[in-house]
């Protein structure tokens, strides 16, 4: 086994010990739209995600600038073993109580164990 997996795994395992913090959301990848001139159809293909435990917390108020992060905006931490999909920007996540948010930024380590993402409500 890599190093890397047994990062991944490991993160994986202490995002799951913190079961109290986490909370259930669904991630939504950025829908696609396609036009076929030959046909004049339109197909749209979603970037999938689905239900996913997520950490929610907020920025320092060191990180806060006031243009790249505002103080509304929230930092997810998911373990990328739990989404089967590469974060985009713009992808959406809807929170158990209904509001939805936006990636504005992504982050990972160096060893892809885990995705911090900048989300803020549109």
């Amino acid at each position: 086994m890599s190093l890397r997996t047994t990062v991944q795994r490991a993160v994986k395992t202490g995002l799951k010990a913190m079961d109290d913090i986490q909370e259930t959301a669904t991630y939504g990848g950025v829908t696609t739209t396609a036009y076929d001139p030959a046909t004049g159809t339109i197909t749209e293909t979603s970037g999938g995600g689905g239900v996913v435990k997520m950490v929610f917390t907020s920025f320092s108020f060191m990180e806060i600038d006031g243009v790249a992060v505002l103080a509304n905006d929230r930092k997810v931490i998911i373990a990328s073993l739990d989404l089967d999909v590469t974060p985009t920007l713009n992808d959406t996540i809807t929170r158990a109580d209904g509001s939805a948010w936006n990636v504005i930024g992504i982050k990972t380590d160096p060893a892809g164990a885990a995705w911090v993402l900048q989300i803020r409500k549109p």
